[in-house]
């Protein structure tokens, strides 16, 4: 990574946090906000995402109803700054080839993205939506055009009780229009979500340590 990458770096994650926090939400508990088993707490615990992508029939017909969790030892601010990072997308979305702004408020309350995907086994596909953002809690998003007829859905990221983490989900419903069968979709979808979430972890982290570098070595 050169110099000039890591500096507009640098700028990113710090400008990010010197933003004013807003009052966030009270946090949550595990088990009892989330009604969430032992074993799957202790999974989520222990680094390890929990995925679930099903089936679903609602007003547009089949779809992938997709959910997926895992606890960041971050703030939802850190994070946050990652995640709406555009043009870092690619580095934490397997098969994302680019992303690019369409349009965004001047007050930075919403954009519209479109991605372009060409996964190696599913056909090349863009997908434009619009993101809506709550800082530093909620993004919600949804199809403006593209080759995927439903794409809904929202990223949520909370911070958890007596705890430096924050638990990051994703909730997805999507569909598309394609001769290839629903259930190697839905297992494509299955295997890439788990990535995905893993990966922003690691973007997070890199963040995280690329601030305390720079930190350690001001005059």
């Amino acid at each position: 990574m050169g110099m000039i990458k890591i500096t507009i770096r640098i700028a990113v994650i710090i400008g990010g946090m010197l933003i004013p926090a807003m009052s966030y939400a009270q946090s949550i508990s595990l088990k009892e906000d989330l009604a969430l088993t032992e074993k799957q707490i202790n999974r989520l615990n222990t680094g390890k995402p929990i995925v679930s992508v099903k089936k679903n029939y609602g007003p547009d017909g089949k779809t992938a109803k997709v959910t997926g969790l895992i606890l960041i030892d971050a703030t939802p601010d850190q994070i946050w700054t990652v995640l709406i990072d555009c043009p870092r997308a690619t580095e934490f979305v397997p098969g994302l080839k680019s992303c690019e702004v369409l349009d965004r408020a001047t007050d930075g309350t919403w954009e519209i993205r479109r991605h372009v995907n060409d996964s190696r086994f599913l056909p090349k596909m863009v997908s434009e939506f619009r993101n809506e953002f709550e800082y530093p809690r909620k993004i919600r998003f949804n199809r403006t055009g593209g080759d995927l007829s439903v794409n809904q859905g929202e990223w949520r990221l909370t911070p958890i009780e007596n705890s430096t983490k924050t638990l990051v989900s994703y909730n997805c419903t999507l569909a598309a229009d394609t001769m290839i069968p629903d259930s190697m979709v839905r297992k494509s979808i299955k295997n890439k979500t788990p990535k995905v979430l893993r990966a922003l972890e690691k973007e997070v982290m890199a963040d995280m340590e690329l601030v305390q570098l720079t930190n350690e070595h001001a005059p």
